[in-house]
């Protein structure tokens, strides 16, 4: 399962440049990737594209769990204004209380991939890609594809199995993100 959104208005050559100019190594399949905490780097496009991303966040929370609307007004409200006991709105959690908390770069040439992998135990996981065409190599969730395209954002469980097929050509460019969430509930 998957939910996917266009975010629109981002300088994606300045977003290009951070990860470029911050990767530090190389994964199994041979992408290059940056350090797990670009979010740290104070970046008016990095600020732009994070802020975005939090604010689809409810939307997508809300969507990964079967309960598919395109309305994020009505689901904040909804959400507010139906508190359940330890938890969130009609959801049953609060679909704001998530938060970032790692987020990284990758870079792919001709024939890089990254292998099969998950992100457990974080809650939810998020792919934003800065540089794609239509060559791009697809995102297999869950042995779903996705076809990607710039501009575009998915989300998914990060218990969610994915690999990205090897790539056909040099530059294909990803913003990549862990979420946990920080509901306060008692135990």
């Amino acid at each position: 399962m998957y939910v996917t959104y266009t975010i629109e208005g981002i300088d994606n050559k300045e977003l290009y440049s951070i990860v470029f100019n911050n990767l530090k190594n190389t994964v199994r399949g041979g992408a290059k990737v940056t350090g797990f905490n670009i979010h740290q780097i104070k970046n008016r496009s990095l600020d732009s594209l994070l802020n975005a991303i939090s604010k689809v966040v409810p939307l997508a929370s809300h969507n990964l769990i079967g309960n598919y609307s395109e309305n994020l007004e009505t689901i904040l409200e909804r959400n507010k204004n139906s508190p359940k006991e330890g938890g969130g709105g009609i959801d049953g959690f609060d679909l704001t209380a998530f938060v970032i908390v790692e987020c990284w770069g990758v870079l792919y040439n001709e024939g890089d991939q990254i292998l099969k992998h998950n992100h457990f135990p974080y809650s939810i996981s998020f792919c934003y890609y800065v540089n794609a065409s239509n060559q791009s190599a697809s995102l297999i969730i869950e042995e779903d594809e996705v076809e990607v395209d710039q501009g575009m954002l998915v989300m998914f469980p990060s218990y969610s199995q994915h690999y990205v097929l090897p790539n056909k050509y040099d530059s294909r460019c990803c913003i990549n993100g862990n979420l946990i969430y920080n509901g306060g509930l008692p135990y």
